[in-house]
């Protein structure tokens, strides 16, 4: 908790205006985002709806005929793969798509991202809907 606070500290107050100049590795408009937090929303937004938040049950109360891809980075140090693994094994039409990226594989490869989509649009698209495109 104490790291959240110097950090929304640290980045409101000294570098809010120079942080999208300064993190290369996001768009600007994610840094920019990022100055909006205080320690209020941090820990309000940040830690009671997502860090502590079970999507287990989330999850179960879904159709078990709707397909979910769940998309992650290889390399994201910030959620372990192996609890999206665990998620989807427990559903049939589950996929677990890793992609080259980091904790945000919509910012680091947006095209690859919505190839998933696509993919996923397509598989659920009716067959009636695709006879009539293809003729």
């Amino acid at each position: 908790m104490l790291a959240t606070a110097l950090a929304c500290l640290v980045t409101r107050r000294v570098a809010g205006r120079w942080l999208p100049y300064l993190v290369h590795n996001v768009p600007p408009e994610v840094a920019r985002d990022l100055v909006l937090h205080n320690m209020a929303s941090s820990t309000t937004s940040l830690w009671e709806v997502l860090y502590r938040h079970d999507v287990r049950a989330d999850a179960a109360a879904l159709p078990p005929d709707l397909p979910v891809a769940c998309v992650h980075g290889l390399r994201d140090a910030t959620a372990p793969p192996a609890r999206v693994n665990e998620l989807a094994a427990r559903f049939p039409l589950w996929r677990h798509v890793t992609l080259d990226a980091d904790h945000h594989p919509w910012l680091r490869d947006p095209g690859a991202c919505h190839g998933v989509v696509d993919a996923l649009c397509e598989a659920v698209r009716p067959q009636a809907v695709r006879a009539e495109a293809i003729a």
